[in-house]
């Protein structure tokens, strides 16, 4: 590297740290929560969620990503898989486990993991308590809303029911995925 001008050595600087950073299998928050690169994906598995979901994992997945949206997620198989994972060795604890809140709109409504007729603070926990009889645990690691609501205060309603259950100690991080 000699010869090189400040610009020079600074542009090698910053692509050994960007290789060191995708060499890494975690992104660590500032909260310190150590989140997979990589997150297997449940949606449209149906039957064959437990099976996809324990291949995953035994592939090298250490994250798993579901939602309590039945229209699109079988979560009740997925908390099969950890179960069973747990059977073989694989800890609950050493996977990183998302789900999320779906608004109704994007519920089946023959299918509906909460009361639509709830307040939305209610509808969030329901969802949550859902999913985590789903999946078998009493904790995520990451609690998503999975689209926005309108209005807009009805999504600040929804957040802070999800910030109620991060501080109950139940999810770690709370995120808000959005579709553009």
């Amino acid at each position: 590297m000699q010869g090189m001008g400040a610009k020079g050595s600074t542009a090698v600087r910053s692509a050994l740290v960007y290789n060191e950073c995708i060499n890494e299998s975690f992104v660590t928050t500032r909260s310190g929560v150590k989140i997979p690169r990589l997150l297997y994906g449940t949606a449209w598995k149906k039957e064959r969620t437990t099976e996809l979901v324990k291949l995953a994992v035994r592939q090298g997945f250490k994250g798993i990503d579901t939602a309590c949206q039945p229209k699109h997620y079988s979560e009740d198989l997925v908390g099969q898989a950890l179960e069973e994972l747990e059977g073989e060795g694989i800890s609950r604890a050493s996977l990183f486990l998302q789900t999320k809140y779906t608004p109704e709109r994007g519920q089946d409504p023959k299918r509906m993991p909460y009361d639509p007729k709830a307040p939305l603070p209610d509808q969030v926990a329901q969802s949550f308590e859902t999913s985590t009889r789903n999946l078998r645990t009493d904790y995520v690691d990451s609690l998503v809303l999975h689209s926005p609501i309108e209005p807009y205060s009805d999504t600040l309603l929804v957040w802070r029911a999800m910030e109620n259950i991060f501080d109950q100690k139940k999810s770690p991080t709370a995120w808000h995925q959005q579709y553009i």
